[in-house]
């Protein structure tokens, strides 16, 4: 499976169950990535991008420990979880 450039052209939603905690979570890095937008739209200098950075890894951090508490992927391919690259 391929995926087109315009993915990169749509808008992050939040949708789907979650616990009350997992919601809570995955809401926050929705947050992140807004904050990191609003970064990047006013970015001035080298040190707003390296914020911007700072944020959109933290955001994806985020995301990635709520969606490894709800489906487990140390479980499914434990490469996944420690760094190792997938051939």
């Amino acid at each position: 499976m391929y995926l087109t450039s315009d993915v990169l052209l749509w808008k992050p939603t939040m949708s789907g169950s979650f616990s009350s905690g997992n919601a809570i979570r995955n809401k926050r890095a929705y947050e992140i990535l807004v904050h990191a937008e609003t970064i990047l739209d006013s970015a001035a200098n080298d040190l707003h991008l390296i914020d911007c950075i700072a944020n959109l890894k933290r955001a994806i951090n985020s995301r990635l420990k709520t969606l490894n508490e709800i489906y487990n992927f140390l479980r499914v391919n434990p490469r996944l979880c420690r760094g190792t690259p997938i051939v």
